[in-house]
């Protein structure tokens, strides 16, 4: 492995240490907005480990043929810890907005809109009961006249008829 490879490697290196920090900071930004419980972040835990190590050694197959050296552990936790001095903060803070733009679209694309959907639908049924009672008891006001008229009809065929 000759010194441009070393150097390409330990970039590579870097790089996915700046890459695990940035991944890890999302995953914990994530799984605090959602507030999982304790066993269902565990197991994201070890999911983020196993996708990391397989990132990671991947990254390092690419670059040298999988060959471990001291320096890519060096350069990995050199990656880490300029991304944890120097970007976190932002990453964070930018996960943050970004989390905070999504919901308002959510709102204002999804939710606002069903809201308004249901208190139209809402109004239009509540107007289409009170026609419906209404006209019901206008058809009950109309129908004693003629309830008056079949009742005296009524009786005069029993009479008529000595039916009763």
């Amino acid at each position: 492995m000759n010194l441009n490879h070393q150097f390409l490697t330990m970039a590579l290196m870097i790089g996915c240490g700046l890459g695990l920090g940035v991944f890890f900071d999302i995953y914990r930004v994530l799984t605090d907005k959602l507030k999982l419980s304790r066993w269902i972040i565990s197991i994201l835990d070890i999911m983020y480990g196993l996708i990391a190590a397989v990132a990671v050694f991947r990254v390092l197959y690419y670059s040298n043929y999988g060959q471990l050296r001291f320096f890519i552990f060096v350069a990995l936790i050199l990656g880490i810890y300029l991304y944890y001095k120097w970007f976190s903060k932002l990453v964070i803070q930018f996960v943050f907005n970004l989390i905070k733009g999504l919901e308002w679209l959510w709102n204002l694309l999804i939710v606002r809109p069903v809201q308004l959907f249901y208190s139209i639908l809402t109004i239009f049924f509540g107007f289409f009961k009170v026609l419906t009672i209404f006209f019901y008891k206008l058809m009950l006001q109309l129908s004693y006249p003629l309830q008056f008229l079949t009742r005296r009809l009524i009786r005069i065929i029993q009479r008529l008829f000595h039916l009763s």
